[in-house]
Formats: structure tokens, sequence, C-alpha cells
């Protein structure tokens, strides 16, 4: 499916993006919060008074994952081949276990 205007496609897709990666933040937020996957300031280093929820990086990672597939079903990647775009998805899933094991240890 040819995009015909790709400049007004990618302004409307970056607002849609956005708005679904703010409300994805807030849903973890509260997964966060509910299953007491928290920072304490238990030293020097931390500069925030109260504990504060953890899983950021795991929304912004699957908005990204998200807008990447829709975007590439729409066919907004079609100068970059299928197997970029499953190197960049699973290269970053890598990262988010390996930051959810660290969590976890």
């Amino acid at each position: 499916m040819p995009i015909l205007d790709r400049e007004l496609f990618f302004v409307v897709f970056f607002i849609g993006t956005a708005v679904f990666s703010f409300l994805l933040t807030k849903v973890i937020y509260k997964l966060a919060l509910e299953l007491d996957i928290r920072d304490y300031p238990d030293s020097e280093r931390k500069i925030h008074l109260e504990p504060k929820p953890k899983l950021g990086g795991l929304a912004i990672f699957s908005s990204f994952v998200f807008a990447l597939i829709l975007l590439s079903f729409l066919g907004g990647t079609d100068e970059i081949s299928a197997v970029r775009v499953a190197g960049v998805i699973l290269g970053g899933l890598a990262l988010v276990i390996g930051g959810i094991l660290d969590l976890l240890m």
C-alpha cells in the first residue's frame, strides 16, 4: 500500500505513538506500584526522597516495538529490510530482559 503523503503520515504516526507511549507508561507505572517494584532511597547516591517505581524502560521499549511493527505493516519501513527491523527488536529485547533480570537479582 503506497503512502500518498509521507510527511503527513509520519506526523500523525508520531503523535499517535507518543499518545500510546504516554498511556502505556501510566499502565506500567501502576503495575510497578502494584507489584512493589520500586527504587528505594537507600544510599547517599540516590537523590529521590521517597520510593519511585521502576520498569519505565519496559514501557518505552514496548511502545517502540509496537510502533515499529505497526509501521512495518503500514509500509513505512519499505527502505529498511525486515531482517534489520527484527534485529533492532531482538537486540532491544535482550537488553530489556537483562534489565529485568538485574531488577530481580
